[in-house]
């Protein structure tokens, strides 16, 4: 008998029926140019020429004659074994006392419990220990992602919506990785992604690595639907549509999008100045003298959120807070001043209402050093504090919100600085928000 089909065919010099799998007889097959060969899309098999004959097991012998891959022929052989160790039972074993030892192998998805449950205990605790929930989701996404390649394979390809659902769920996963490294790069530029610079060193770097190694997941994944070119395609659409459609919080992002655009050509239309973090004045004779309020105007709600405090009471624990961090390294505390609170409330407002985050003041906002007595020096302080840990998420409470954006100053040299400079006898502080965003800022003020 010839060792390929074609051959015999030939020989015969009769008309070939319909293509067939030589090993279920499935007519659902397909070339494979890549490998230069055969492909049956029911039992997932690969051969290098399809059999013509009229029976299920014609042609066999032509199965894998030199043009599939070692890979495929690997996973070919690992599952036959798999199949026949299902088939057959395992015997039971006798020991020298008499009684039966049977083996009762672990199932794979008892296996994937323990790996999930032990990283997740893991996670947490060093979650808890450094202060910030990404080691422990990115220890349970990596023990998910990792028990479905290891022992869960066969499973999405057999059953194709498993697998689509597989891959979109990859799709979505490699999405909000990348989000999260680019918004963590930008925080450990800043020193505000953990307490410590070494903590934030670590969780950039197991972010980067868990990135890379989800690369190559999603690589081995290519074949599956939907691609990635649809999925981004998809959510792009549907948050154009909801953003457009006044959902929240889609339209909020879509808003402070526009007016960062809008704010970014004016500034470049007019002459840019920039505001430094610390000035210092000389005396002046000509320095005028501002009006001062009686009392320092009441911040307005910007927007209505579900957060059970309000923009005073985070002032007023901010300045505590300061203060107790100044009587931690021997200084006086300092006292409030309305001129300050007046111009910190002012440039709070201003952030939230036109949606950048800046030292630099907007059109039509007082400057930075109004009011500003001769032979005095001035600092400042600016937080971006999320309300919400999570979206969608509970509100942080009032002592969260205000310990997140002191602490996010003690962390940055300069901003800490500001709150441990002896020189500094006055403060102002002011609040004001947006949807998910408490935009605090804190001004001082000494002898020179």
């Amino acid at each position: 008998m010839p060792k390929r089909e074609d051959e015999f065919w030939a020989a015969q010099k009769e008309g070939r029926g319909r293509g067939l799998c030589p090993s279920c007889g499935s007519s659902n097959i397909s070339y494979n140019p890549r490998f230069e060969s055969w492909r049956c899309n029911k039992c997932e098999k690969s051969f290098p020429s399809p059999s013509y004959g009229p029976g299920a097991d014609f042609g066999k012998e032509a199965r894998w004659f030199g043009k599939t891959t070692t890979r495929e022929r690997r996973r070919e052989s690992t599952e036959a074994g798999r199949k026949k160790e299902e088939a057959e039972p395992a015997k039971p074993k006798t020991s020298n006392h008499g009684k039966q030892v049977v083996n009762r192998p672990i199932k794979n998805w008892l296996w994937a419990l323990l790996l999930i449950f032990a990283l997740s205990i893991i996670g947490l605790g060093i979650s808890i220990y450094i202060g910030s929930f990404i080691p422990f989701w990115l220890l349970v996404g990596f023990s998910c992602i990792y028990s479905v390649e290891k022992w869960f394979s066969y499973t999405t390809r057999k059953h194709k919506g498993i697998g689509k659902l597989y891959r979109l769920l990859l799709n979505l996963c490699i999405l909000s990785l990348f989000g999260l490294l680019i918004w963590s790069g930008v925080k450990l530029f800043s020193q505000e992604l953990s307490s410590s610079p070494l903590f934030g060193s670590l969780i950039f770097l197991a972010e980067f690595v868990f990135f890379i190694w989800m690369c190559r997941v999603i690589a081995r994944n290519s074949w599956r639907f939907p691609s990635m070119k649809l999925t981004m395609s998809s959510l792009i659409g549907l948050f154009l549509v909801l953003a457009f459609a006044g959902v929240q919080p889609a339209s909020s992002y879509k808003d402070q999008a526009f007016g960062s655009i809008s704010s970014w050509f004016s500034s470049i239309s007019k002459p840019a100045t920039s505001t430094p973090t610390v000035t210092t004045s000389a005396p002046a004779a000509t320095t005028p003298n501002p009006v001062v309020p009686s009392s320092p105007a009441k911040p307005p709600q910007i927007v209505q959120t579900g957060a059970s405090y309000t923009n005073e009471e985070v002032e007023e624990l901010v300045y505590v807070l300061i203060n107790s961090e100044r009587q931690s390294f021997g200084l006086s505390p300092l006292s409030k001043d309305s001129l300050l609170t007046s111009l910190a409330r002012e440039h709070s407002i201003s952030m939230a209402t036109h949606g950048f985050f800046s030292h630099d003041r907007a059109a039509g906002e007082r400057d930075f050093g109004y009011g500003q007595p001769p032979g005095t020096t001035r600092g400042e302080n600016i937080s971006e504090t999320p309300q919400r840990r999570w979206i969608p998420g509970s509100y942080l409470t009032l002592k969260e919100v205000s310990e997140w954006a002191v602490s996010g100053w003690m962390g940055s040299t300069g901003h800490r600085k500001n709150i441990l400079e002896p020189r500094f006898t006055k403060t102002g502080i002011g609040v004001s928000r947006s949807v998910e965003y408490l935009y605090i800022t804190a001004m001082f003020e000494g002898a020179y």
